[in-house]
Protein backbone atom coordinates (compact mmCIF):
# COMPACT_ATOMS: atom_id res chain seq x y z
CA UNK A 1 0.00 0.00 0.00
CA UNK A 2 1.37 3.62 -0.99
CA UNK A 3 2.46 5.24 2.37
CA UNK A 4 0.01 8.03 3.02
CA UNK A 5 1.52 11.43 4.62
CA UNK A 6 0.72 12.63 8.23
CA UNK A 7 -1.14 15.66 6.92
CA UNK A 8 -3.07 14.17 4.04
CA UNK A 9 -4.17 11.56 6.81
CA UNK A 10 -5.27 14.25 8.67
CA UNK A 11 -7.40 16.09 5.24
CA UNK A 12 -8.62 12.58 5.01
CA UNK A 13 -10.12 12.39 8.59
CA UNK A 14 -11.89 15.11 8.21
CA UNK A 15 -13.46 16.03 4.90
CA UNK A 16 -13.54 12.31 2.95
CA UNK A 17 -15.72 9.89 4.41
CA UNK A 18 -14.71 7.60 1.48
CA UNK A 19 -10.93 7.95 2.14
CA UNK A 20 -11.21 6.30 5.21
CA UNK A 21 -11.06 2.76 3.20
CA UNK A 22 -7.15 3.93 2.32
CA UNK A 23 -6.55 4.54 6.08
CA UNK A 24 -8.21 1.27 6.66
CA UNK A 25 -5.30 -0.23 5.11
CA UNK A 26 -2.87 1.37 7.66
CA UNK A 27 -1.45 -1.19 10.29
CA UNK A 28 -3.05 -0.20 13.40
CA UNK A 29 0.89 0.88 14.89
CA UNK A 30 0.73 3.73 12.05
CA UNK A 31 -2.56 4.65 13.75
CA UNK A 32 -1.00 5.38 16.69
CA UNK A 33 2.22 6.95 15.81
CA UNK A 34 -0.53 9.25 13.91
CA UNK A 35 -2.50 10.06 17.00
CA UNK A 36 1.32 11.00 19.06
CA UNK A 37 2.13 13.53 15.99
CA UNK A 38 -1.32 14.69 16.16
CA UNK A 39 -1.44 15.19 19.90
CA UNK A 40 2.45 16.56 19.64
CA UNK A 41 1.08 19.55 17.28
CA UNK A 42 -2.15 20.05 19.31
CA UNK A 43 -0.87 20.06 22.81
CA UNK A 44 1.96 22.19 21.56
CA UNK A 45 -0.38 25.01 20.34
CA UNK A 46 -2.07 24.76 23.83
CA UNK A 47 0.75 24.73 25.41
CA UNK A 48 2.32 27.67 24.03
CA UNK A 49 -1.56 29.54 24.87
CA UNK A 50 -1.23 28.31 28.58
CA UNK A 51 2.29 29.79 28.10
CA UNK A 52 1.94 32.58 27.00
CA UNK A 53 -0.65 33.14 29.81
CA UNK A 54 1.13 32.18 32.11
CA UNK A 55 3.96 34.68 31.53
CA UNK A 56 1.37 37.56 31.21
CA UNK A 57 -0.01 36.81 34.77
CA UNK A 58 3.27 36.55 36.07
CA UNK A 59 4.15 40.35 34.59
CA UNK A 60 1.42 42.00 36.04
CA UNK A 61 1.85 40.37 39.36
CA UNK A 62 5.06 41.89 39.31
CA UNK A 63 4.58 44.94 38.26
CA UNK A 64 1.67 45.17 40.70
CA UNK A 65 3.40 44.13 43.75
CA UNK A 66 6.53 46.57 42.71
CA UNK A 67 4.46 49.18 42.75
CA UNK A 68 4.53 51.97 45.60
CA UNK A 69 1.22 51.74 45.86
CA UNK A 70 0.83 48.04 46.24
CA UNK A 71 3.03 47.98 49.84
CA UNK A 72 1.44 45.34 52.48
CA UNK A 73 2.02 43.06 55.33
CA UNK A 74 0.11 40.31 56.30
CA UNK A 75 0.48 38.55 59.89
CA UNK A 76 -1.81 36.20 61.50
CA UNK A 77 -4.42 35.99 58.34
CA UNK A 78 -4.79 39.68 58.34
CA UNK A 79 -3.82 42.00 55.59
CA UNK A 80 -3.12 45.68 55.92
CA UNK A 81 -2.29 47.59 52.77
CA UNK A 82 -1.32 50.97 53.17
CA UNK A 83 -3.44 51.99 49.84
CA UNK A 84 -6.63 50.30 49.66
CA UNK A 85 -8.50 49.87 47.62
CA UNK A 86 -6.79 49.57 44.49
CA UNK A 87 -7.96 48.47 41.26
CA UNK A 88 -5.88 46.98 37.95
CA UNK A 89 -7.65 46.05 34.79
CA UNK A 90 -5.09 44.46 32.06
CA UNK A 91 -7.18 44.51 28.98
CA UNK A 92 -10.15 42.72 28.47
CA UNK A 93 -9.52 40.00 30.48
CA UNK A 94 -8.19 40.03 33.66
CA UNK A 95 -8.78 42.81 37.05
CA UNK A 96 -7.34 42.46 39.98
CA UNK A 97 -9.19 44.36 42.71
CA UNK A 98 -7.79 44.84 46.51
CA UNK A 99 -9.78 46.19 49.29
CA UNK A 100 -8.79 45.42 53.21
CA UNK A 101 -11.25 47.10 54.25
CA UNK A 102 -14.00 44.44 53.77
CA UNK A 103 -13.79 40.54 54.21
CA UNK A 104 -14.81 37.49 52.25
CA UNK A 105 -18.31 37.64 54.16
CA UNK A 106 -18.22 40.69 52.06
CA UNK A 107 -17.22 40.10 48.78
CA UNK A 108 -20.36 40.31 46.92
CA UNK A 109 -20.64 44.09 47.80
CA UNK A 110 -17.87 44.78 45.09
CA UNK A 111 -19.19 41.98 42.54
CA UNK A 112 -20.32 44.84 40.38
CA UNK A 113 -16.79 46.17 39.85
CA UNK A 114 -15.35 43.17 38.70
CA UNK A 115 -17.74 40.69 37.36
CA UNK A 116 -17.68 42.86 34.14
CA UNK A 117 -14.25 40.90 33.29
CA UNK A 118 -13.86 37.29 32.66
CA UNK A 119 -11.15 36.56 34.70
CA UNK A 120 -11.31 38.54 38.50
CA UNK A 121 -8.09 38.15 41.37
CA UNK A 122 -9.96 39.93 44.58
CA UNK A 123 -7.77 40.37 47.57
CA UNK A 124 -9.47 41.29 50.65
CA UNK A 125 -8.75 41.47 54.55
CA UNK A 126 -8.84 38.17 55.17
CA UNK A 127 -8.60 36.38 51.81
CA UNK A 128 -8.71 35.87 48.33
CA UNK A 129 -11.82 35.38 45.81
CA UNK A 130 -10.81 34.20 42.34
CA UNK A 131 -13.11 34.09 39.49
CA UNK A 132 -13.05 32.59 36.01
CA UNK A 133 -15.16 32.20 33.38
CA UNK A 134 -18.03 32.18 36.02
CA UNK A 135 -16.25 29.95 38.56
CA UNK A 136 -15.59 31.19 41.81
CA UNK A 137 -13.07 30.19 44.31
CA UNK A 138 -12.79 31.38 47.90
CA UNK A 139 -9.31 31.00 50.00
CA UNK A 140 -9.10 32.42 53.97
CA UNK A 141 -5.08 33.52 54.36
CA UNK A 142 -5.61 31.38 57.80
CA UNK A 143 -6.38 28.22 55.79
CA UNK A 144 -3.68 28.34 53.36
CA UNK A 145 -1.21 25.91 54.86
CA UNK A 146 2.21 28.06 53.28
CA UNK A 147 1.19 31.84 54.16
CA UNK A 148 1.81 33.12 57.70
CA UNK A 149 3.51 36.00 57.61
CA UNK A 150 4.66 37.59 54.30
CA UNK A 151 5.17 41.73 52.45
CA UNK A 152 6.28 42.53 48.75
CA UNK A 153 9.31 41.00 49.09
CA UNK A 154 8.12 37.54 49.40
CA UNK A 155 5.87 37.29 46.98
CA UNK A 156 8.10 38.71 44.43
CA UNK A 157 10.65 35.97 45.19
CA UNK A 158 7.53 33.18 44.79
CA UNK A 159 6.61 35.13 41.73
CA UNK A 160 9.81 33.29 40.12
CA UNK A 161 8.31 29.71 40.69
CA UNK A 162 5.86 30.95 37.86
CA UNK A 163 8.88 30.58 35.21
CA UNK A 164 9.31 26.89 36.26
CA UNK A 165 5.97 26.51 36.02
CA UNK A 166 5.33 28.03 32.82
CA UNK A 167 7.39 25.27 31.27
CA UNK A 168 5.66 22.38 33.47
CA UNK A 169 2.68 23.54 32.22
CA UNK A 170 3.57 23.23 27.94
CA UNK A 171 4.88 20.07 28.37
CA UNK A 172 1.48 18.92 30.74
CA UNK A 173 -0.43 20.26 27.77
CA UNK A 174 0.76 17.89 25.78
CA UNK A 175 0.69 14.79 27.59
CA UNK A 176 -2.92 15.36 28.65
CA UNK A 177 -3.81 15.70 24.97
CA UNK A 178 -2.77 12.69 23.80
CA UNK A 179 -3.89 10.73 27.14
CA UNK A 180 -7.65 13.04 26.24
CA UNK A 181 -7.21 11.70 22.70
CA UNK A 182 -6.74 7.88 23.26
CA UNK A 183 -9.51 7.76 25.94
CA UNK A 184 -11.52 9.63 23.46
CA UNK A 185 -10.66 6.71 20.28
CA UNK A 186 -11.22 3.74 23.14
CA UNK A 187 -14.31 4.88 24.06
CA UNK A 188 -15.61 5.50 20.31
CA UNK A 189 -13.52 1.72 19.69
CA UNK A 190 -16.50 0.31 21.99
CA UNK A 191 -19.58 2.28 20.63
CA UNK A 192 -17.50 1.18 17.29
CA UNK A 193 -18.10 -2.42 17.81
CA UNK A 194 -21.70 -1.84 18.64
CA UNK A 195 -22.26 -0.23 15.47
CA UNK A 196 -20.18 -2.74 12.97
CA UNK A 197 -22.76 -5.29 15.37
CA UNK A 198 -25.83 -3.58 14.06
CA UNK A 199 -24.76 -2.89 10.43
CA UNK A 200 -23.58 -6.64 10.33
CA UNK A 201 -19.53 -5.86 9.41
CA UNK A 202 -17.38 -8.68 10.01
CA UNK A 203 -14.33 -6.19 11.85
CA UNK A 204 -11.19 -7.10 14.09
CA UNK A 205 -10.85 -4.88 17.32
CA UNK A 206 -7.60 -3.37 15.81
CA UNK A 207 -9.80 -2.09 12.30
CA UNK A 208 -12.67 -0.34 14.64
CA UNK A 209 -9.49 1.03 16.81
CA UNK A 210 -7.90 2.35 13.50
CA UNK A 211 -10.93 4.34 12.74
CA UNK A 212 -12.05 5.52 16.00
CA UNK A 213 -8.23 7.22 15.98
CA UNK A 214 -8.64 9.18 12.62
CA UNK A 215 -12.33 9.77 13.73
CA UNK A 216 -11.01 11.56 16.86
CA UNK A 217 -9.11 13.99 14.33
CA UNK A 218 -11.31 16.53 13.93
CA UNK A 219 -12.53 17.19 17.85
CA UNK A 220 -8.55 17.28 18.50
CA UNK A 221 -8.25 20.39 16.12
CA UNK A 222 -11.26 22.12 17.34
CA UNK A 223 -10.29 21.47 20.81
CA UNK A 224 -7.48 24.47 19.70
CA UNK A 225 -9.89 26.93 19.29
CA UNK A 226 -12.56 25.87 22.00
CA UNK A 227 -13.47 23.41 24.56
CA UNK A 228 -15.77 21.19 23.55
CA UNK A 229 -15.65 18.76 26.17
CA UNK A 230 -17.85 15.68 25.55
CA UNK A 231 -18.91 17.16 22.16
CA UNK A 232 -15.70 15.75 21.27
CA UNK A 233 -17.06 11.96 21.23
CA UNK A 234 -20.25 12.90 19.54
CA UNK A 235 -18.41 14.46 16.99
CA UNK A 236 -16.33 11.37 16.23
CA UNK A 237 -18.87 9.57 16.56
CA UNK A 238 -20.95 10.82 13.83
CA UNK A 239 -17.41 10.17 11.65
CA UNK A 240 -17.60 6.47 13.28
CA UNK A 241 -21.11 5.77 11.97
CA UNK A 242 -20.82 7.35 8.07
CA UNK A 243 -17.57 5.64 7.67
CA UNK A 244 -19.31 2.35 8.81
CA UNK A 245 -22.11 2.68 6.72
CA UNK A 246 -20.04 3.68 3.43
CA UNK A 247 -18.23 0.39 4.42
CA UNK A 248 -21.49 -1.60 4.40
CA UNK A 249 -22.81 -0.50 1.28
CA UNK A 250 -19.14 -1.08 -0.32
Amino acid sequence: MKNIKFFNKVKISITSIKGYRELLKDSLSKAILYSIILSLIVGSFLGVFSFITAGKIQKSMKDLISSEKFKFTLEDGILNFENSPIKKEYGGELIIYVDTNITLDEVDSIRKLVVHKNESLVILRDGISYRIDGNKFDYKFSELPLITNINNETILKSLNLIEIVKYLVFFINIILTYFSFIINSLALSVCGIIISKMNKLKMYYKDILKLSIYATTLPAILGIIVPIGTFSLLISGIYLILVMKMLKFN
